[in-house]
């Protein structure tokens, strides 16, 4: 549950320190937003890909990655944060260790708890909520204390008890590799991508005409990833 904490925290948190994070770092406020889109955009493309690649190399193997990119990167997301450009990778990178964790967190509760699989699962929805309704809070209050850069790293505080409790106490989990659909995924990560991208075009200033033409991959990519799928 740390976990899921940590790897929930950034997202909401971002949406509440972006103003302040502008200001200090001179970033116009429609620029600075797409840090939030790419984190978004990013995790949810990667939650598939990297659930795939847990059923082959072990769940508690890419939990623990993943808690080891969120500490390392919020470390250097408080340290060199400088300018744009560093945002937007930091947070990128910062997107990549919360899809990992993201994806393997129902299957390792599923698994560890197979008596109270729904109990887990309830516990689960309710960390991922209070992620989303806390973080805003608790960073807001850090970033008028401490500062907005102390108030992200905060999160890397439950990346790295999830990390040291993971490090000591997860076993195996049994993992059952499938079929890679390497196919599917690309179509999947096309499709995420281009909404995400065209739903976010008045804030990320892209033409009516581009607008369009990403819809209409969408669209198309959309209907090709349900064909795909149903035959597999």
């Amino acid at each position: 549950l740390a976990g899921t904490f940590s790897a929930f925290y950034p997202h909401g948190a971002l949406n509440v320190l972006l103003p302040v994070i502008a200001k200090e770092l001179v970033i116009d406020t429609d620029l600075i937003v797409i840090i939030n889109i790419f984190y978004s955009l990013i995790s949810g493309v990667l939650t598939l890909p990297f659930g795939r690649l847990g059923d082959r190399i072990g769940y508690q193997k890419l939990f623990l990655w993943g808690q080891g990119v969120l500490v390392a990167v919020t470390a250097l997301t408080t340290v060199f944060a400088r300018d744009f450009i560093s945002l937007v990778l930091f947070r990128s990178a910062l997107a990549v260790g919360a899809a990992m964790v993201q994806s393997v967190v129902q299957a390792m509760l599923s698994q560890a708890y197979p008596g109270m699989r729904g109990r887990m699962m309830g516990l689960y929805s309710m960390a991922v909520s209070y992620s989303g309704a806390f973080s805003p809070l608790i960073s807001g209050a850090l970033s008028v204390a401490v500062g907005w850069r102390l108030a992200l790293a905060f999160g890397g505080v439950f990346s790295i008890i999830a990390l040291v409790l993971g490090l000591l106490f997860l076993g195996e989990f049994v993992c059952k590799p499938t079929r890679s659909d390497r196919l599917g995924t690309a179509l999947l990560v096309i499709t995420l991508g281009t909404l995400m991208v065209a739903l976010n075009a008045r804030t990320i200033t892209i033409p009516t005409y581009l607008m369009i033409s990403l819809l209409a991959v969408f669209a198309v990519s959309l209907f090709f990833f349900i064909r795909v799928e149903n035959r597999a």
